[in-house]
């Protein structure tokens, strides 16, 4: 054998070990995300169930990839595996956020969501059954004393407390079940009752209230 084939010998047997062991590990990335092992249909049909609940048929949905049907998905791509990997490594921009602001999308469903657009929604958004809906919790509030929170998404919010809407004015505007038109930023609160668990949310979720469906 010709010297030049021995030096070379190395290098296409690292190749025919490194390209088989990385399409392995990307199999399993692909298998790990998707996790087809799952039996959605139950999860599912509650997930359109309480969508078609709280938004009209105009109202933006920001799903993985067209789960909850009968709402205009905001963004353009689908956030299937492939997808998910690219927008990891990079290869697509994550522009997810940005879209929610923009397009004034209140609800969110699923949480397999890049690192950068599931760190929005968790600031950004509360749980709400299961999807998240704009918002902020607060930590409990006092009667008379101030509490400052920050919204993401700019529209019509409502105070929440534990009997339902509470009597408060955000930036000395007060705040009923009609809510309040909130810019993006930081908002003060006062509250004229106290609560243990209060939160400023999305005013569309009292439509989901009003019907019994949450």
């Amino acid at each position: 054998m010709h010297p030049r084939f021995l030096l070379l010998a190395p290098l296409l047997a690292r190749r025919e070990i490194v390209v088989p062991a990385f399409a392995a590990a990307m199999l399993v990335v692909i298998v790990v995300t998707a996790r087809p092992w799952r039996n959605e249909a139950e999860q599912s049909i509650l997930l359109v169930d309480e969508v078609l609940a709280l938004t009209q048929p105009g109202d933006p949905v920001m799903d993985l990839k067209g789960e909850t049907v009968f709402r205009p998905r905001p963004y353009y791509f689908v956030l299937e595996a492939i997808t998910n990997i690219k927008l990891r490594l990079g290869l697509i921009r994550d522009e997810i956020a940005t879209t929610l602001v923009r397009s004034r999308t209140y609800v969110v469903a699923g949480d397999e969501l890049p690192p950068a657009a599931l760190r929005f929604v968790r600031r950004y958004y509360v749980r709400w059954g299961s999807v998240h809906v704009a918002g902020v919790q607060l930590q409990p509030l006092r009667e008379h004393l101030p509490a400052y929170f920050d919204i993401g998404v700019p529209g019509p919010y409502v105070v929440l407390g534990d009997r339902g809407v509470a009597r408060a004015t955000i930036d000395g505007v007060a705040v009923g079940r009609a809510g309040v038109m909130l810019a993006a930023g930081r908002h003060r609160l006062v509250a004229q009752e106290s609560a243990q668990r209060p939160m400023v949310i999305w005013s569309g979720t009292l439509r989901d209230k009003a019907e019994g469906r949450r």
